[in-house]
């Protein structure tokens, strides 16, 4: 008489099923074993090859899925080919065409816009086949709870029934089947199957069962060979009750596990706690296992924990492909092909895409150096010229670039390359990754471009080097290989991102199942890949509410009131499931590890809350010991260190540091600043944003205002009506000197915003009346040329204390004479300029010069320029700063009065000259700013320690 046996959670429900088998070694073979996952079987022959100490045929064990599908096709017979969500979207995609379901009466989604709603609906269609609702109960829903349904719910829920119903028709046409469609076949007819040559069927740790599964299970039941061995848990009851089995218990004594608690602040103190306790031991076998509840933890346990153990380990999870550099990579090709206009491509994309790891690495004659040499000298010479667009033509046959390319690559003597060689290794990258999808024919072709896409990575760059880019790899080429054998290959789209949507919707969907050596070493699993075995250490991870059990609503068109009533498994049946085997799971252990993160958004999970409470209840005491997993940080911050200054640093600068008004300002508010930018010429890497920043901005402005002033000098500033438009003509032609395609998106924005403002320049001067003032020079040009030379510098000597001289160098905007007054202009394209404040600046004081001095760059200008002309006294000359960044066009001036200007001037002087005395003396280190306003803004402050300085608006 056979039996069917309810387990103790102590019990190992694997070691049970293998006693069960040994019973008749001989036999072994001739059984099948039914586990609901693929896992458990590995554990099984193991632990019968250990007792049996020889070499046996093992039985056939299989998953759940294993099983129907055996009895399927070998059993029943059917031979037929199975459809997966890509093979039914083209099936339901039009199907929806009549029905419209999704996409309403009006617009019809196109296909790559349909297939994440094709997911949905495949989804929700193969729950209510495998739980055999019927088409009909759909319609038949006219209330929920209740409560009486809107009319378009009911509209819509008649199309769904219908589309449900003629979708497993056209399955049927086309001789497909579904894992759902399987499951009921056969469910209904296992009573035909001959189990006849197997001496016991035995299912293992059955728990969540569809409606489908229930007939099938209940029928077999009632035969002889088969036997059902269940583990005890929350739930379980209600199980035997439906399949209606009597079982035998097996109960064991065991003692409960030791559980630990471990409260984190984030996933980094997970680790960091769980590489502590893994360090401590010696040696691992199967029965230790991390339990990873969330992907996003996979790689910081590979990485810092098990990575550094020296020991072997498996990992058995579902990995997202849409988390890896492959999908990452496809995602950036896709943007590049996107932005493109016509046969241009928008600079930042292409940058981006090039740098990327599989692209930049690309060998050259088995070098890969060379490519990430040749792909940042473009990128640095995209900075340069401010480009947006280009053509993958130009880029190859850039000199400039090339040439670059050429001089960086001199110092690898043993490297033969020349000009040709980098035109045809760019040319060759350009037509194999790049140019195939400047024109798909169809989804077929689509898919052909990416097989050869990711052959020429594999082969053509050391990416498989890296020991999960092949898998990953291969995973996206098994799905792209779908794609082009699926009904989907001859669809067209009428864009080129409508492919790139189509597949990225799908890869999706679609994860990476990690795999190695399952009987080995520590186990590193998903939570469900933990089902009917035992481990004796156990670490969790990441037990917070939310995640176990996983809340979330079901990702489905059925809302959930409508699910709960057709039966459909909701988050609540979910929720059971996760209870089940947690308890089953920590049951079996001997010590188990729980983490958890407690903070602002995050808290631990009800299932964390129910084992306190039990050890509350069984203690007697409220108070239950857990681990705090802080890292012990030092928030405070150091003040910056001041930097000694050497003889060799004092030479270097008289040699090589030229004294210019922005230098000396930079040395003003912080010298530890002077120190990174000019000593050690350190600069922050540009980067492309394909719009132009401030810096270039303010470039675009003085260009501007220079080449219009150049032409006026020697001439009043009174402005005609047709300078309005000389002045435009100006921007424009600046511009499109600048940029390419100025005339679209923020580019035209921009420059509208400049003739704007450029307007509002020549209203200044029409309504102030300058028309006596008359430009005497422009950016050190002193006559009218069309073709302004802007590297014109004005340069003087002035004289030290200790005797020696140094030269300062300033670039004058501009200079006006009104009679015997003259007038120097700087344009600031900023809204809060520095003028020094003469009435508070204390020579004595300089501690407070960065607030009180502020900026030596008009008192320069007027040393340099009175040197330069020497019939020219303090007296009748003045300097300012044309505002151009506030809300209205103004001027400042450094001397407002005229009292007292050749003091103030000679107080001015002398500040100068200290500070580039303070600079050259070898006792004053570079010290770092006092006010720390402006070091939010400042390059260096992560090197100094500042980084935390808020900007103040």
């Amino acid at each position: 008489m056979k039996k069917n046996y309810l387990l103790s959670q102590g019990l190992d429900i694997i070691e049970f099923t293998g006693n069960i088998l040994l019973e008749n070694p001989e036999e072994i073979s001739q059984n099948i074993i039914v586990f609901p996952g693929k896992r458990p079987g590995y554990f099984l022959r193991k632990y019968i090859a250990e007792k049996i100490k020889q070499p046996f045929v093992s039985p056939q064990i299989l998953s759940m899925d294993e099983f129907v599908d055996f009895v399927y096709t070998s059993l029943l017979g059917y031979i037929d080919r199975m459809a997966g969500p890509i093979d039914s979207a083209p099936i339901i995609f039009n199907l929806n065409k009549s029905e419209r379901l999704i996409g309403g009466e009006e617009s019809q989604l196109y296909l790559d816009e349909f297939l994440p709603w094709c997911f949905k609906l495949f989804a929700d269609f193969e729950e209510m086949s495998i739980e055999e609702i019927k088409p009909s109960r759909l319609r038949e829903i006219d209330e929920i709870a209740g409560e009486q349904l809107p009319p378009k719910i009911s509209e819509n829920l008649i199309k769904l029934s219908r589309l449900y119903e003629l979708f497993y028709e056209q399955l049927h046409k086309l001789n497909l089947s579904t894992r759902s469609l399987r499951y009921n076949k056969v469910g209904k007819e296992i009573k035909d199957v001959d189990f006849s040559p197997f001496k016991k069927i035995i299912f293992v740790g059955l728990f969540a069962l569809t409606n489908s599964e229930k007939r099938m299970l209940s029928y077999l039941a009632q035969n002889e060979r088969v036997i059902f061995i269940f583990q005890k848990g929350p739930g379980i009851d209600g199980v035997l009750e439906e399949l209606k089995i009597d079982v035998s218990e097996v109960n064991i004594e065991k003692e409960p596990p030791e559980i630990n608690f471990y409260q984190a602040m984030d996933v980094h103190s997970e680790v960091f706690k769980l590489n502590q306790l893994i360090s401590k031991k010696t040696a691992f076998n199967y029965k230790d296992v991390i339990v990873l509840l969330l992907a996003d933890t996979l790689f910081p346990v590979v990485q810092h924990t098990v990575g550094f153990t020296n020991k072997e380990y498996n990992i058995s999870m579902g990995y997202p492909i849409s988390r890896t550099p492959v999908y990452a990579i496809i995602q950036i090709l896709s943007e590049l092909l996107e932005t493109r206009q016509g046969e241009e491509y928008y600079v930042p994309s292409y940058i981006k895409f090039v740098l990327h790891p599989y692209v930049k690495n690309i060998y050259f004659e088995n070098a890969s150096y060379v490519t990430r040499i040749i792909f940042h000298t473009i990128e640095e010479n995209f900075i340069a010229e401010q480009r947006r667009f280009v053509r993958l033509s130009e880029i190859e046959a850039n000199k400039k670039v090339i040439e670059g390319c050429l001089t960086k690559l001199k110092k690898y003597e043993n490297l033969k390359i020349d000009q040709e060689k980098i035109k045809n290794h760019l040319r060759m990258i350009h037509k194999t990754l790049i140019m195939p999808f400047e024109d798909i024919r169809d989804i077929g072709d689509f898919t052909d471009k990416f097989l050869t896409f990711f052959s020429f990575i594999s082969e053509k760059s050391p990416a498989n080097l890296h020991p999960f880019t092949a898998p990953f790899i291969k995973t996206v080429l098994e799905s792209i290989y779908e794609l082009k054998t699926s009904d989907l290959k001859n669809e067209r789209f009428k864009e080129t991102d409508s492919y790139f949507r189509l597949l990225k919707n799908f890869l999706r969907t679609v994860s990476y199942p990690f795999s190695g050596t399952p009987v080995r070493g520590l186990q590193v699993l998903g939570f469900l890949e933990t089902r009917n075995m035992k481990f004796d250490n156990v670490y969790i991870l990441d037990v917070n509410e939310g995640i176990l059990p996983n809340t979330k609503k079901e990702d489905t068109i059925l809302p959930h009131g409508i699910r709960a009533y057709l039966g459909l498994p909701t988050y609540e049946a979910s929720e059971k499931i996760f209870r089940y085997y947690f308890e089953t799971l920590l049951a079996g252990a001997k010590e188990v590890h729980i983490f958890y993160i407690e903070g602002a958004d995050k808290e631990k999970s009800r299932f964390v809350e129910k084992l306190l409470w039990e050890q509350q209840r069984k203690t007697g005491k409220l108070f239950i010991p857990k681990n705090d997993v802080f890292f012990n940080v030092q928030f405070s911050q150091k003040e910056p260190k001041s930097i000694e200054k050497t003889e060799d640093m004092i030479q270097y600068i008289k040699n090589t540091v030229n004294f210019t008004p922005t230098r000396l300002d930079k040395y003003l508010q912080c010298p530890l600043s002077f120190y990174y930018g000019e000593v050690l010429k350190l600069t922050a890497k540009e980067e492309l944003s394909g719009e132009p920043d401030a810096l270039k901005i303010g470039s675009i402005v003085h260009s501007v205002l220079e080449k219009f002033f150049t032409a006026r000098i020697g001439h009043s500033l009174t402005i005609k009506k047709e300078d309005y438009k000389i002045m435009d003509g100006i921007v424009e032609e600046i511009f499109n000197e600048t940029f390419q395609n100025s005339s679209e998106g923020s580019l035209y924005l921009i420059k509208m915003q400049i003739k704007k403002r450029m307007s509002d320049v020549l209203n200044y001067y029409q309504n102030q009346d300058f028309a006596r003032r008359v430009v005497v020079e422009c950016e050190g040009n002193k006559i009218p040329i069309s073709r302004p030379n802007r590297k014109s510098v004005s340069m003087c000597s002035i004289k030290l204390t200790n005797g020696g001289s140094v030269k300062i160098f300033g670039k004058i905007d501009r200079v006006d004479r009104d009679g015997d007054s003259y007038f120097i202009i700087d344009y600031k394209t900023g809204a809060r300029p520095e003028i020094p404040d003469i009435e508070k600046f204390d020579i004595d004081k300089r501690e407070e010069w960065s607030k009180t001095l502020k900026s030596v760059q008009l008192p320069s200008y007027l040393i340099i320029y009175l040197s330069n002309n020497p019939e020219i006294t303090i007296e009748n000359i003045n300097a300012g700063l044309m505002i151009l960044g506030g809300k209205e066009v103004k001027e400042a001036y450094l001397f407002p009065k005229n009292d007292n200007k050749r003091d103030a001037y000679e107080h001015l002087k002398k500040g100068v000259l200290l500070l580039i005395e303070e600079i050259l003396n070898p006792d004053m280190p570079f010290m770092p700013a006092i006010d720390t306003e402006q070091c939010s803004d400042c390059e260096f402050n992560v090197i100094c320690g500042r980084q935390w300085v808020e900007k103040i608006w």
